[in-house]
């Protein structure tokens, strides 16, 4: 749950057990009163869950297969080099690498000068 969500709860608590009236509420959540009805209902119905978003949890609509992120991990494995890497195939410690790449002494990228 977001932050929002966890005052929302907090502040419909507070109205389930009396220490705060609706109207209140929603001067403090900076809804209308209109709006406080409608979030005290579905607390009522559901509890803290029914003031959280409806699509939390769920996976994205824009997300790709497993199955396809996979084989383009694999792709870009295979055929971009790590440039962090020697000759003999280790790693440049830290300070080498900042050292190398602040004068440019890395390969670029791309060919073009990049």
């Amino acid at each position: 749950m977001s932050n929002l969500e966890l005052e929302r709860v907090e502040v419909m608590g507070r109205v389930n057990s009396g220490a705060l009236k609706l109207k209140d509420a929603a001067v403090v959540l900076e809804l209308s009163y209109r709006q406080a009805k409608r979030l005290w209902r579905r607390y009522r119905q559901l509890g803290g869950k029914g003031l959280q978003h409806g699509n939390a949890g769920r996976p994205s609509n824009r997300s790709k297969s497993l199955k396809l992120r996979r084989r383009v991990l694999n792709l870009i494995k295979k055929n971009i080099p790590d440039r962090r890497r020697n000759d003999s195939g280790r790693r440049w410690r830290r300070s080498t690498w900042r050292k190398k790449t602040a004068f440019g002494l890395t390969t670029k990228p791309c060919g073009a000068g990049c």
